[in-house]
């Protein structure tokens, strides 16, 4: 994206933000509209390290194109990786009736959320169980075909304070697309029990935990999110491009945490650019962030044969097949400030982190799927 572009592109942005009526971007439910397309969905990825484990829940609803609300589709996915991948899904779509998702003390919401307000709702889908969230804890207890999967997990460690996300004050804006993510490493328990077998698996780690919504999932995106908690470093970010009117406009989203010295740096669209080369068929992506004051080199790997069958991603129609991902990617991650004008001039300066971590989370979807993915081929999700 060269630089006239992108001046081009805030100023559409900020023409937006004056127009914005409506502020809101938080964990909780939003109003859907009379008629589609839109999507909301909630991702949750908890990481045992001590059993070399990780397992994610994902659940949401879409509002496919110029339909009623009665015809909205849902779908809800676990995930269970140690080492390799073990997926079940259930791919049905209820009713509307079917599925309940409230805040605070059992009521419908009839606003959006504003950002500041603590999380507090309750998704509930009548054959399969509930996640709820207040400002002290997350619970949930889902069962699909013959797996259950429990937690109980404490407060959030949020983003970043006042209730933003990785959008920053772009989350005001009218975007066909919003990304937040909740929580970097919720401390919690866990059990995930197959009722046929009677395998039960427990422990505790930490619970990564977002939401979507918006019109529909991007053309093309990776996603990616990590925490070690013995480095005591963090990090999630997403990159790709959204259709922002008649125009794709290349999109990313990054933040990195390091909790133990303080250290926090976020990079969007309005502030930063981006290169990428991006290998869908060998597992591996690298970016290289350019800001005025930091550049940022990242590199994402993982085996091929560690990335599961296709998951369901929410398009204008519905959900459709559309993701793969590993959760056992290794990612590097340096970060440099430029601490003098010749380090900006050159982009070069003082190397600030430079970590490795294991046990990350690394998905490609829509047109970054390599060509010879299964998804490509696939008529439904699982």
């Amino acid at each position: 994206m060269n630089y006239n572009m992108m001046s081009s592109v805030r100023i559409l942005l900020f023409l937006a933000l004056f127009i914005r009526t409506v502020v809101g971007s938080d964990y909780d439910p939003h109003i859907y509209p009379d008629r589609g397309p839109f999507f909301e969905g909630w991702y949750a990825r908890l990481t045992d390290g001590e059993n070399a484990r990780s397992f994610g829940i994902l659940f949401g609803r879409v509002l496919p194109e110029a339909t009623q609300k009665a015809a909205t589709l849902t779908y809800l996915n676990l995930i269970r990786s140690n080492g390799s991948r073990s997926m079940i899904s259930t791919e049905t779509a209820p009713l509307l009736e079917d599925i309940s998702v409230t805040i605070k003390n059992g009521t419908p919401p009839v606003t959006n959320p504003t950002t500041s307000a603590p999380s507090d709702f309750q998704w509930v889908s009548r054959p399969n169980g509930y996640f709820n969230v207040t400002a002290n804890s997350t619970e949930f207890n889902m069962t699909v075909n013959d797996v259950r999967f429990e937690g109980e997990f404490g407060a959030p460690v949020p983003w970043a304070p006042g209730g933003l996300g990785p959008e920053g004050w772009l989350h005001v804006l009218p975007l066909p697309l919003h990304w937040f993510v909740y929580s970097l490493a919720t401390p919690g328990t866990y059990r995930w029990i197959n009722l046929t077998s009677k395998e039960v698996l427990q422990g505790s780690g930490y619970l990564h935990q977002e939401k979507n919504w918006g019109k529909s999932f991007p053309p093309e995106w990776i996603w990616t999110e990590g925490y070690d908690p013995v480095k005591n470093v963090s990090f999630a970010g997403s990159f790709g491009t959204v259709n922002f009117g008649p125009l794709p406009v290349p999109a990313m989203l990054f933040g990195y945490r390091n909790f133990r010295s303080g250290f926090a740096v976020d990079f969007r669209p309005d502030d930063s650019v981006t290169m990428k080369d991006l290998q869908p068929c060998n597992g591996t992506a690298s970016v290289t962030i350019e800001s005025l004051f930091y550049s940022v080199k990242l590199h994402f790997s993982a085996e091929e044969t560690t990335f599961g069958t296709c998951l369901c991603g929410p398009v204008a129609d519905g959900f459709e097949p559309v993701i793969t991902e590993s959760f056992v990617a290794t990612a590097w991650i340096q970060v440099t400030q430029h601490v003098t004008f010749w380090d900006m001039i050159f982009r070069s300066g003082d190397i600030l982190e430079d970590v490795v971590l294991t046990g990350v989370a690394l998905e490609f979807g829509g047109n970054y799927l390599c060509q010879d993915n299964p998804c490509k081929t696939k008529d439904t999700c699982g």
